[in-house]
C-alpha cells in the first residue's frame, strides 16, 4: 500500500532569525500508518532540526512507474 505524509520542518531562517514551518509531503511504501511513521521517521533521524509527522492518508496510486 502506498500512504501519503505529510511532514511538518521548523527551520530556523539565516537572514531573519526566526522559525519558518515548511510542509512536504512524501509517498510511502508501507504495510500500514504505523510502518508508514516508522520510514518516515527512520529517513528524518539525525536531522539538526525539528520536525512532526502531520498527517498520514493512504492513498488510491497502485504503483509509480519510473
Amino acid at each position: 500500500m502506498n500512504f501519503l505524509v505529510s511532514v511538518q520542518l521548523k527551520i530556523t531562517d539565516d537572514e531573519s532569525g526566526k522559525m519558518k514551518k515548511h510542509n512536504e509531503t512524501y509517498l510511502v511504501d508501507a504495510v500500514d500508518t504505523v510502518d508508514a511513521s516508522a520510514k518516515v521517521t527512520e529517513e528524518f533521524d539525525g536531522a539538526t532540526y525539528d520536525w512532526e509527522v502531520v498527517s498520514i492518508r493512504k492513498t488510491k496510486i497502485v504503483k509509480v512507474l519510473a
